[in-house]
């Protein structure tokens, strides 16, 4: 009978541990799951901002920059050489925002 009682004791201290442990991971999983949601849409919002971004550089003047281009640039090529279509490229470069060129 002692050791059906302390049995009874035991379960009794146990078991409303037990519980607010679930309780606790069912409030973090809740708060995971509405972080996890967060990210996904600011991960389609990026998408959806990079995709409209070719269509939105082909309306800006960077197309009417690089037209005007008229000389092959290479390696070592100076302003100096291309009547200034060195800094006429790194221009209309430096206008696409993902792209990072050095001189």
């Amino acid at each position: 009978m002692k050791k059906l009682v302390m049995f009874f004791f035991a379960v009794a201290l146990v078991l409303p541990l037990s519980l607010t442990a679930v309780t606790n991971q069912d409030a973090q999983i809740a708060e995971l799951m509405a972080q996890i949601t967060a990210l996904q849409e600011r991960i389609e919002a990026m998408r959806a901002e990079s995709s409209a971004s070719p269509t939105a550089l082909a309306n800006q003047p960077l197309s009417g920059a690089l037209e005007g281009l008229t000389r092959n640039l290479t390696r070592g090529s100076t302003d100096t050489s291309t009547n200034g279509e060195v800094t006429r490229l790194q221009r209309a470069l430096s206008q696409i925002p993902e792209a990072r060129f050095t001189a």
